[in-house]
């Protein structure tokens, strides 16, 4: 969760730069910015997703589980 939350920092940063008017000579380092991180960051953006999804499915199951225990105890 805490990469996830970073890489939504990184990219939230990386727009900002790219978003606001050229008062200071930034292009450089927007150029350098996006150009090295943005695929990895992509990948481990999907990664990420594909792992919170898995997640569910199986706190769904955990539900389903505790559901049936608290039926049979009768609560």
């Amino acid at each position: 969760m805490k990469k996830i939350a970073l890489m939504g920092a990184i990219m939230g940063s990386l727009s900002w730069i790219a978003r606001r008017p050229p008062t200071v000579p930034v292009p450089q380092v927007r150029a350098l910015l996006v150009a090295e991180t943005r695929p990895p960051v992509q990948e481990e953006i999907e990664q990420g997703i594909r792992r919170l999804a898995t997640d569910i499915t199986g706190m769904k199951k955990q539900r389903q589980a505790a559901q049936k225990r608290k039926q049979k105890r009768g609560y």
